[in-house]
């Protein structure tokens, strides 16, 4: 009894003084603790939906209550406020390609759109709001409270703003409106495979491609040119529309155009004068040709008031088709298979080996190398060459000799000082040469 009353003392006395735990709780902190971070994790924001939870979910779908054009006609005013301000105002005067250009990279919710063409006949004269666009179709809100879906694919689309009328391209904007642009010039560079040449750099903007002849020296060759807003780019064709090569570069600013008349055996063909080649184009219809020459001509002037360059004045002579004369332009000989064709690169005639001897350096094709010409374009560029010498001799002797032929009292002829000029410099250059080979 008395040993049953102390054990009672003692277990009061320790448990008075000390915390005894009962039962073994970790696992239930640890649980409240996942709790409060997953409701934690739940207030911020979790994981976004998936594709098919949105599906399910119907996030995209347009009540039909809500189905109504006169509701989304406040979009509409408000996108054309948009696209006027990044227009900088549509006006009368506008450049059509400055608003095809702004048209490429904007937000088209809220724009009136027009079926022009499709592969479907039934969706083709569709008018409606854009309400939603997704990467393949677009969803639009019809007069008649109908929503549409148009495929992008093998569909044009007409949207007017102020009196300008734009045809846009569902296929184009099968990408968003940032990547366009971009997913345009990497396609353009593509095509060209491992011989292009990078194309895309700021400020720069494609307005146009299209496939036309151009006339070679011995017959029309099938050409694709990409009319960009500074340069001319032009290819041969491989596979239509997938592939090309021989990739060329013309600057706008050294393009100068000719219109040519028609004739009995060539239609619809200009000329493209560039310093270092010229060479014939040939559309499909007249309606094709005006279009390219006006849109190049229209580029070529904005660009070089952009740049403030300057045209330059002399351009490579058009060389004379192989089949236009069977015989030397200059010694009248028949050309055989052993007596060949050559081209003149001053005048573009017909010679033969005989008479296309001489070479002389064309500064405007190119400044150091040496060019084939025939023997007329030789005499000539020997002369002009002579005058230009004359002239420069005459020029600094007026400059640099008259000081010191007053002073001296000493006459000096033209023929004497070319060979005081050279005795004079020759010196100065050699040390020159050694101060920059040292």
């Amino acid at each position: 009894m008395w040993v049953n009353l102390f054990v009672a003392l003692i277990l009061d006395e320790t448990l008075a003084r000390k915390a005894v735990v009962l039962e073994y709780s970790r696992e239930k902190r640890l649980g409240r603790s996942r709790r409060r971070r997953s409701s934690k994790r739940r207030s911020q924001g979790g994981k976004p939906l998936s594709a098919g939870e949105k599906r399910r979910l119907k996030v995209f779908d347009i009540k039909p209550e809500h189905q109504r054009y006169e509701l989304f006609l406040p979009l509409h005013d408000l996108w054309k406020q948009y696209i006027m301000s990044i227009c900088n105002g549509l006006r009368p005067g506008s450049s059509p390609q400055l608003v095809q250009q702004k048209l490429l990279k904007a937000d088209f919710h809220g724009a009136i759109l027009t079926v022009v063409r499709s592969k479907c006949p039934s969706y083709v004269g569709t008018t409606g709001i854009l309400v939603q666009e997704f990467k393949h179709i677009f969803k639009i809100i019809t007069k008649e409270d109908r929503l549409k879906v148009i495929p992008k694919n093998n569909s044009v689309f007409a949207v007017e703003v102020n009196g300008f009328v734009s045809h846009i391209y569902g296929s184009k904007f099968e990408y968003r409106a940032s990547e366009r642009s971009a997913k345009k010039f990497k396609a353009v560079e593509s095509s060209f495979r491992m011989s292009g040449k990078p194309l895309a750099t700021p400020g720069r903007v494609l307005f146009g491609e299209g496939q036309l002849l151009k006339r070679s020296r011995r017959r029309c060759q099938p050409k694709v040119f990409f009319l960009f807003s500074d340069v001319l780019v032009y290819g041969s064709v491989v596979v239509a529309g997938r592939w090309y090569k021989n990739q060329k570069t013309i600057s706008l600013a050294d393009i100068q155009l000719e219109d040519l008349e028609d004739s009995t055996w060539m239609e619809n063909q200009w000329l493209i004068r560039t310093p270092r080649k010229s060479f014939y184009v040939v559309a499909g219809c007249p309606k094709e040709k005006q279009a390219w020459m006006e849109h190049i001509v229209a580029c070529r002037d904005r660009w070089i008031q952009t740049v403030a360059a300057f045209t330059p004045f002399t351009f490579a002579a058009t060389w004379i088709p192989d089949g236009a004369s069977a015989v030397c332009m200059r010694c009248c000989n028949e050309f055989t298979a052993v007596l060949r064709r050559h081209h003149c690169r001053n005048c573009g005639f017909l010679v033969c080996g005989a008479c296309s001897k001489q070479h002389a350096v064309l500064r405007h094709i190119h400044p150091i190398d040496l060019q084939r010409v025939c023997r007329l374009c030789s005499r000539r560029l020997l002369q002009e060459q002579q005058q230009e010498e004359e002239h420069l001799y005459v020029d600094v002797a007026a400059v640099l000799g008259e000081g010191e032929q007053e002073e001296e009292g000493k006459g000096m002829t033209l023929r004497n000082f070319h060979g005081w000029l050279n005795s004079q410099t020759q010196p100065h250059f050699m040390w020159f040469t050694l101060c920059v080979g040292g």
